[in-house]
Parts: C-alpha cells; structure tokens; sequence
C-alpha cells in the first residue's frame, strides 16, 4: 500500500482497476455491502487516497464516488479527481499552558462543549485530556475525520514553535465538520 500507484502498475488495467475498487470498497462497506459509518477501515486510506488524482484510475474513482453518494452528507470527504483541501483555522491563547480557542472548518466553530459532542462518531474527544503538539492534533483530525492527511490543512492563527503542547478548553472537545465535500 505504500507505492500503490507502482503495485498496480504491474496488473493490466482492468485487473488493476478492479483491485482499486474492492480496496475502497472494503474500506467504506461490509461484507454484506452495509455501509461502516464512523466505523472506517481507513488505516490505509492516505495511501489509498494518494491515486485518486491519477487519470488511469478515473473509472474506480467514479465508481467509489457513485457508491458513496447516499453518504455523502456523513463523510467529510469522498475520492474524487479533483479533492478538496481540508483547512482548518486554529487560534491558540499563549497562556501556560496554551490552550486553543478557536477551530474553525468554512466559517463553523468546531470546538464544541462535551456535552453537546457524538462520542459515537468522533474520536476527538480523547484530545480534550492531554496536551499535544499541532502534529498530533493534525494526525487526530485526520483520523478521526477520515480525512487522508494530504488533504488536511491546520492553519494556526498566529505565529508559534510546532513543538509547542496545547490543549483543548476545559470542558470543550472537537466535532465533525461534517459538510459533504466530495
């Protein structure tokens, strides 16, 4: 799965894309064709995602895309040819320790109260009890979101070390930017 582009390069066409589409598929659906919901097999997905912008492979983006369309409001993002970049505005507060106020994806504020979080559809909340680095919490956003890493952008508001540790508010966890982006 590292050089999946360099793999499938070595099947003829059809095979290779038949391969592509059972690994998406498998990814998003059960055996029984049920669709996994926040349950994802997306461990490989950034690897996956990595030849959705390839021309050979058009056919087995469109038909994942296709699949997928009755989901489209419960995913982030789905493959596509054309994928979208992901970007979220952070603002951090220099208090000690830092602590970050505002996470925004187009103009939605993400940082929620716990109470108001699905702990079914979201892993975020683990974040709320610990400290990180804005690597972490790109790595957590990306998982949690199903959204491959090259795709995720983390803008930060004003200007700090990446090594830095912060944490969420107390009390507040990250939601799901849900919004159907394909």
């Amino acid at each position: 799965m590292k050089d999946i582009r360099r793999t499938l390069a070595k099947f003829p066409q059809e095979a290779a894309e038949h391969l592509l589409n059972g690994m998406f598929y498998e990814m998003y659906f059960d055996s029984k064709g049920v669709f996994r919901g926040s349950k994802l097999k997306s461990a490989r997905m950034s690897d996956l995602f990595s030849i959705q912008t390839v021309d050979k492979y058009e056919v087995s983006i469109y038909f994942i895309s296709q699949a997928l369309e009755p989901y489209r409001s419960g995913l982030v993002v789905i493959p596509c040819n054309n994928p979208p970049t992901i970007s979220v505005e952070v603002t951090i507060d220099m208090k000690d320790p830092p602590v970050i106020t505002s996470l925004q994806f187009l103009g939605r504020e993400l940082l929620v109260d716990i109470e108001q979080a699905k702990f079914d559809t979201n892993g975020a909340w683990r974040l709320s009890f610990l400290q990180f680095d804005l690597k972490t919490l790109a790595e957590a956003l990306s998982d949690t979101w199903h959204v491959p890493q090259q795709q995720l952008k983390v803008n930060i508001a004003a200007s700090i070390p990446k090594a830095i540790q912060v944490r969420l508010p107390q009390d507040k966890t990250i939601a799901m930017p849900i919004s159907g982006l394909g």
